[in-house]
């Protein structure tokens, strides 16, 4: 249950590592070769990810005893989860506490309480952390980031150079959406009269619907194949790697996922939906 973090000098702490979220947990996980034998607390999205790296979890506070530990790394949530609840416990024991960003916005309410040390993944996100943490901002490159990039396999650049848009294949990415002012969840009806409008302009030769662990697209599904009967679509199960699903696409477009800036990486033509970005420091794509 320990790990090591440094180069000037090797500590060795008994670290609990805890996530809920999907975004947080795909960046917190993919540290664990950072870690040395950590014992993981999570619950939600955060257990199929964690399956799908083959790493042992507990799902239950109760099934842990937090002074068995001397550090507690967490992810960040949209809303308040368990990793908020056992920050502030943490801290309330004299824990050592790290706390690891996974997007750009609403930095000051991503925890109750603010961990010692927050990790941000991206330079953009680094700018942010500064102004917001200020001298508890580090930076780690995001390892999510780089075994993604690693893993994707895309149409080979001829082809894709060539083909005409009727001929691509367009991936959307769905996404719980909260309003940057009240952090509100908006409503998923949102998604079809999006890709509606999307479709109703541009003509793509396949439509796939990559749901959020938090969405159900199939009644959008429905709804968009009795309208644009020329079209095939799917929908791509979140459980499976996004590398698989950027695989399989030519054109990613969304909102402002963090699955956008991973198929930007990937060197995906990406773009959103939204019609301004909701904060300057946060990466850029084109709108159609």
């Amino acid at each position: 249950m320990s790990s090591r973090f440094g180069n000037r000098r090797s500590v060795t702490y008994r670290t609990l590592v805890c996530a809920h979220d999907a975004g947080g947990a795909n960046q917190l996980l993919y540290f664990h070769e950072k870690f040395v034998n950590p014992t993981y607390l999570l619950t939600g999205p955060a257990i199929k990810i964690a399956q799908n790296l083959n790493l042992r979890h507990f799902s239950h506070e109760a099934d842990l005893d937090l002074s068995d530990f001397d550090l507690v790394i967490v992810s960040s949530n949209s809303t308040p989860q368990l990793s908020d609840v056992i920050l502030a416990s943490a801290q309330r024991n004299g824990i050592k506490t790290i706390g690891v960003l996974d997007h750009w916005v609403n930095f000051s309410t991503r925890w109750s309480a603010r961990p010692d040390i927050v990790i941000a993944t991206d330079f953009l996100s680094m700018i942010s952390c500064v102004i917001h943490f200020h001298s508890r901002a580090k930076y780690w490159p995001s390892q999510y980031v780089i075994e993604t990039i690693r893993s994707y396999t895309g149409p080979s650049r001829p082809e894709q150079a060539n083909a005409g848009i009727s001929e691509l294949t367009v991936l959307f990415m769905s996404q719980r959406i909260f309003s940057t002012f009240d952090h509100s969840a908006l409503s998923q009806t949102c998604l079809c009269p999006s890709i509606s409008g999307v479709l109703a302009n541009h003509t793509f030769k396949k439509v796939m619907i990559r749901d959020h662990f938090t969405t159900d697209s199939s009644e959008c599904i429905a709804s968009l194949k009795s309208r644009f009967p020329q079209y095939q679509f799917s929908i791509v199960n979140p459980d499976f790697p996004i590398a698989d699903s950027l695989s399989l696409a030519n054109v990613v477009i969304g909102w402002d996922s963090y699955a956008l800036y991973v198929a930007q990486r990937a060197g995906l033509p990406v773009y959103t939906l939204m019609d301004k970005r909701r904060t300057l420091i946060s990466p850029r794509y084109d709108r159609l």
